[in-house]
């Protein structure tokens, strides 16, 4: 299988690369000559997106999430290609605003993922049967030093989960307890 994964050098990210490495694994980040604040890099990855049988759309930098989604989504529904989209968003819109007040929430973070929610929601219905490409978004509410906290582990084994299984599986939220 050929995997994209943009983000990689992050807690996460290293987390899929380790667990994917015997497949053919395309690595997006600025250590390897990507800056996704950059119109020209976010194209150098959509066309590097147009052979792999999965993207996953990891770097949270500004909307480059939800442009790459956009993206790879056009190229792959326009040449038939009927590869796996997973983006990692966040549950951060569904709490409510006092409670977000009380844990610093990054307000501009929240936007820009609420943004990658509303193209994943225009798109995952796009077709409702037969082949197509399948966006996937994941959603997290309590990831890195919060307590309790979703661990690399847990979520390198969600996407596994998504990867393999032979249905379409558009939405996942989860959240440790």
């Amino acid at each position: 299988m050929k995997i994209l994964i943009t983000g990689h050098t992050s807690s996460v990210g290293q987390s899929l690369a380790a667990h994917y490495k015997t497949h053919q694994l395309v690595l997006v980040s600025r250590q390897t000559g990507f800056d996704l604040t950059k119109d020209e890099d976010l194209q150098r990855v959509v066309e590097l997106a147009g052979d792999v049988d999965c993207f996953i759309n990891l770097a949270n930098v500004g909307i480059s999430q939800s442009l790459l989604l956009q993206r790879v989504y056009s190229l792959w529904e326009q040449s038939n290609h009927n590869g796996k989209i997973i983006s990692f968003g966040t549950l951060a819109p569904s709490i409510a605003f006092e409670l977000l007040l009380t844990v610093s929430a990054d307000p501009q973070m929240i936007a820009n993922k609420m943004l990658l929610e509303k193209i994943h929601n225009d798109l995952k219905f796009k077709k409702v049967f037969g082949p197509q490409p399948q966006t996937a978004l994941l959603r997290f509410a309590n990831y890195g030093h919060k307590s309790p906290s979703t661990t690399e582990k847990q979520m390198t084994d969600i996407v596994d989960f998504v990867i393999k299984s032979d249905t379409y599986i558009s939405d996942l939220d989860f959240r440790e307890i």
